[in-house]
């Protein structure tokens, strides 16, 4: 009895070892980078400006095979030849601030938050106490007292607002039409560059492209824009 519980574990440890050694062996990766940057017309569907691939090597045990959905995220898919090559990967990215105010409630209840954000992003404490009007048959507002003033104006799209005040700073923010509402967001600090490491689950054929599926989920889950990307893998 002794000498088979010996024997069974040898053979847990050699197992064991099997296991890890494979484990430690190099798997082929794919390492893509999502760029975010200002979309054109701050259109947020068109915010993922580029996205690049290269092949790596790691050991086997430090990729997951797919990620958890995250959102606020990108998530990306590797396909080739119409056969999926990766499952879904995640990254998390910063959650942009809650809708800032709405364009149709100002002037109106939306006057206070406006103030607040104003002041805080910019240092302009005369906007506490300034008058609010919306004139341009309703496609700018202009905030202003005795000596200072500044305008936020809709684009033609109606995707954006442009930020101007007295003193030469412009900014942008970003608009967006829900619920019968036109809501402004800054989108800012989520723009840069977000590496994704994928496991692949199959040998890509080098001599053909690769497509990938990137998307931008917003921190209810929903898509806000989505890229196919064809890469030419070296």
């Amino acid at each position: 009895m002794r000498n088979i519980i010996i024997i069974i574990a040898i053979l847990v440890l050699v197992i064991g070892a099997i296991f890890y050694i494979t484990m430690q062996k190099n798997t082929d990766v794919l390492v893509v980078d999502v760029t975010l940057a200002p979309p054109p017309d701050n259109d947020i569907s068109r915010i993922i400006s580029q996205v690049n691939a290269s092949l790596s090597y790691t050991k086997r045990m430090e990729v997951p095979d797919d990620t958890p959905l995250m959102s606020p995220g990108i998530t990306v898919l590797v396909l080739q030849e119409k056969q999926e090559m990766s499952g879904w990967y995640s990254v998390r990215i910063p959650d942009a601030k809650k809708n800032l105010f709405s364009w149709d409630e100002i002037p109106g209840s939306y006057d206070e938050k406006v103030k607040e954000f104003l002041k805080q992003k910019f240092g302009i404490d005369w906007v506490k106490t300034a008058k609010i009007e919306k004139i341009d048959n309703g496609n700018t507002v202009r905030l202003f007292d005795e000596k200072n003033y500044l305008t936020l104006t809709l684009n033609e799209k109606k995707t954006g607002i442009n930020i101007k005040i007295d003193d030469g700073r412009t900014d942008e923010l970003t608009a967006k039409n829900e619920a019968d509402k036109l809501n402004i967001y800054d989108y800012k600090g989520i723009y840069g560059t977000y590496p994704i490491t994928l496991k692949l689950s199959g040998k890509l054929d080098l001599e053909k492209p690769v497509r990938i599926l990137t998307r931008v989920l917003d921190p209810a889950g929903n898509e806000v824009s989505v890229k196919v990307t064809t890469v030419k893998l070296s």
